[in-house]
C-alpha cells in the first residue's frame, strides 16, 4: 500500500474537501484530511473513522502507524487564515 492507495481509500468512503497523505516507506503514513464529516464529532471519533478503514491492514501489518490530521472545512480555512 502507498499513500495514493491511503488516499483513495479515504476519497472512496468519505465526503472529504482535501486529502494529503505521505509516506516515505509505505508502512507509516502521514494524513491530512479536512471533511464536513467530521462536524460535531471529537477529534477521537473523528479518528476512528479513520483507523476503522484501515483496520485489516493494520492488524496485517501492511500499515504499521497512521499519523493523523483532521479538520472540518471551518477549522481548515482558520489554520490556513493564521499561516
Amino acid at each position: 500500500m502507498n499513500a495514493n492507495d491511503i488516499k483513495a481509500v479515504i476519497e472512496s468512503v468519505i465526503a472529504t474537501d482535501f486529502v494529503l497523505a505521505e509516506s516515505e516507506d509505505n508502512i507509516h503514513f502521514y494524513i491530512t484530511i479536512v471533511s464536513s464529516e467530521f462536524k460535531g464529532k471529537s477529534k477521537m471519533k473523528q479518528h476512528k473513522m479513520i483507523m476503522e478503514l484501515f483496520r485489516a491492514d493494520i492488524a496485517n501489518e501492511t500499515i504499521h502507524a497512521l499519523s493523523l490530521k483532521t479538520f472540518t472545512p471551518e477549522k481548515w480555512t482558520k489554520l490556513q487564515d493564521k499561516n
